[in-house]
C-alpha cells in the first residue's frame, strides 16, 4: 500500500512540474525573453532543461523523504553491499554451523536411541530385579518359618534325645535280662534239640504260626493298661495250651514262653498310636508234647475290610450239572478265589490252613442243587454277611444267576 501512495504522489508532482515548466517556456517564448544575456530560443531551451532538472530533483528528494529504501539505495548502497556480503557469509557460516548442528543432532540422536535400548534393558533388568527380590522376599519367608521349625524340631530332637537317654538306661536293663534270657535259650536250644529226637516218635502239639490267643487292644493308653490287656492275652494262650494238652501235662508244658522285649515293644507301640490294634500270640514252631511252649506276638492295626453286603467276587463258571466231582471242584476254586480276595484286601488268614472265612454248609448244598438243575453255566456272587475287620471271620452270602440256570 505504501508503493502505491508513493507512485501517485510522484506521478502528480511530477506532472505539476512538467505543466509549470512547460508554462513557464512557453511564457518566455512568447515574451521572448533573455537569461543571462542568451537569445530567447536558447533560454526557452535552458528553462525546459532546468524544469528537467528540477523534475528530477523533485522526484528523487519526495522519493528521498517518503521511503527509507530509496534513502538507502541512494546514499548507503555500498553500506548495504557490504552488509549482504556480510550476511552471506554470515549465512554461510550459518549453514555450516546448521550442517553441523544437524551432524550433531543426529550424533546426539542416535546416542539418544541407544540411550533408549540402553533405558529399555535396564527397565527389563529393574523388572525382573523386582521379580527376583519378590521371589528373595518368598524365599526369606520360608526360610523364616524352615527356621522357626527348625527351632521346633531341635527342641523335638532335645526332647528324643532325653528319650533315648532313658531308652539307653531301658536297653541296659533289657541288656541284663538279655544276659539271663541267654541262658534260658541255650535250656530250650537244648531242649529243642531233644525234641526233634522227640518229634520222630511223639506227636505234636501245635503247629507253626498256630493261634494259641488273640484279641483287640485299644491304642493310645498307658503302657500300665496296654500291659494288662496282653497279659489277659497270655493267660487265654495259657488256657488254650492246658485244654489241649488236657490236665494231666507237666507244669512246664503249660509255661508259655516269650521273647520279653517283643512283648515290651509291641506294648509301647501300642500305647503311641491311636485306633484299635489285633494281638495274636502265635507258636513259634511246630511244638511237641513234653516241652515248653514257644510263641511269637503279631500285631495289626484293626479296620473295617467289608461291610454288610458288599460285593466280594463275582464269577461266570461253566460246568457238567450231572458229573458231582466237577461241580465240588467248581465251587472249591471260587471259594479259593474269595479267600484270595479277602486276603489281598487285608484280612488276616489263618496261619494253619489260610482261610479266613466260614460258610454255611446249607447254603453249600443249596448251590451244588441248584447248580445240578442248570444247563452248564451260572454266575456266581458271594457278598459279605455283616460287618468284617482283619481278623474275621469271614461269613459269606451265595448267590446264583445267569441265563443257564433253569426253572
Amino acid at each position: 500500500m505504501y508503493g502505491v501512495v508513493l507512485i501517485f504522489v510522484l506521478i502528480i508532482t511530477g506532472g505539476a512540474i512538467a505543466f509549470i515548466g512547460d508554462r513557464l517556456g512557453t511564457k518566455v517564448g512568447k515574451k521572448k525573453m533573455s537569461i543571462f544575456g542568451l537569445r530567447p530560443r536558447h533560454t526557452s531551451i535552458l528553462v525546459t532543461i532546468v524544469t528537467g532538472v528540477m523534475i528530477t530533483t523533485t522526484t528523487l528528494g519526495v522519493m528521498s523523504i517518503m521511503s527509507e529504501n530509496v534513502r538507502t539505495a541512494l546514499f548507503g548502497m555500498e553500506k548495504l553491499n557490504r552488509s549482504m556480503q556480510q550476511a552471506k557469509t554470515e549465512l554461510a557460516e550459518a549453514s555450516a554451523q546448521l550442517a553441523m548442528a544437524k551432524s550433531e543432532q543426529d550424533k546426539i540422536q542416535s546416542e539418544l536411541d541407544d540411550t533408549k535400548k540402553e533405558l529399555s534393558g535396564l527397565e527389563e533388568q529393574k523388572n525382573r530385579l523386582e521379580v527376583q527380590t519378590e521371589e528373595l522376599q518368598a524365599v526369606n519367608g520360608r526360610l523364616e518359618s524352615s527356621n522357626q521349625l527348625l527351632t521346633a524340631n531341635n527342641q523335638e530332637l532335645l526332647q528324643k534325645s532325653d528319650k533315648l537317654t532313658r531308652i539307653n538306661n531301658i536297653l541296659e536293663e533289657g541288656n541284663e535280662r538279655l544276659s539271663k534270657n541267654n541262658s534260658e535259650l541255650y535250656q530250650i536250644n537244648r531242649e529243642l534239640t531233644t525234641g526233634i529226637q522227640i518229634m520222630r516218635e511223639g506227636s505234636i502239639a501245635f503247629q507253626v504260626g498256630e493261634t494259641l490267643a488273640g484279641g483287640i487292644i485299644q491304642g493310645k493308653r498307658s503302657v500300665d493298661d496296654i500291659h494288662n490287656d496282653m497279659g489277659r492275652l497270655l493267660d487265654m494262650a495259657r488256657y488254650t495250651v492246658s485244654r489241649k494238652l488236657g490236665s494231666e501235662a507237666k507244669e512246664n508244658e503249660k509255661d508259655i514262653w516269650i521273647y520279653q522285649p517283643e512283648f515290651e515293644e509291641a506294648a509301647k507301640y501300642i500305647s503311641e498310636h491311636e485306633g484299635e490294634f489285633v494281638v495274636r500270640i502265635v507258636a513259634a514252631g511246630n511244638l511237641i508234647q513234653g516241652e515248653a511252649v514257644a510263641t511269637n506276638l503279631q500285631l495289626f492295626a484293626n479296620k473295617t475290610v467289608y461291610k454288610d453286603g458288599d460285593l466280594l467276587v463275582e464269577k461266570k463258571v461253566s460246568f457238567n450239572p450231572a458229573n458231582g466231582a466237577e461241580l465240588e471242584a467248581v465251587l472249591t476254586s471260587f471259594l479259593s478265589d474269595v479267600n484270595h480276595k479277602a486276603t489281598s484286601d487285608g484280612m488276616i488268614p489263618d496261619a494253619v490252613n489260610g482261610s479266613v472265612g466260614v460258610v454255611d454248609a446249607e447254603q453249600i448244598y443249596s448251590l451244588m442243587g441248584q447248580l445240578q438243575k442248570s444247563s452248564g453255566s451260572a454266575i456266581i456272587s458271594a457278598f459279605a454277611d455283616g460287618i468284617t475287620d482283619i481278623v474275621g471271620p469271614l461269613r459269606i452270602k451265595l448267590k446264583l444267576a445267569g441265563a443257564g440256570i433253569l426253572p
